[in-house]
């Protein structure tokens, strides 16, 4: 659980600095996430893929629900048809 967590925190944390990076530059900061996802992953460094994160972000599930009251799940439906 907290190598998944790890990874998703080193991604995060990537694409946050590529962001700045690009920002910079006057260059999109979708550009330095997108980037930072390429290094990161199966293409470039391999660091985080599918065997690492895979089907295991089930403890993330569990806080959003637990975090999330269904009276607000509803509400938030309700305003999104208008």
């Amino acid at each position: 659980m907290h190598m998944i967590s790890l990874n998703i925190a080193l991604l995060l944390s990537t694409g946050l600095m590529g962001g700045k990076l690009c920002q910079r530059f006057h260059i999109p900061s979708v550009t330095g996430y997108i980037l930072a996802g390429l290094l990161l992953g199966p293409s470039f460094f391999h660091i985080v893929n599918k065997e690492t994160i895979g089907h295991n972000l089930d403890h993330f599930t569990t806080i959003a629900n637990i975090e999330t009251p269904i009276k607000n799940v509803n509400n938030i439906g309700s305003v999104s048809h208008l």
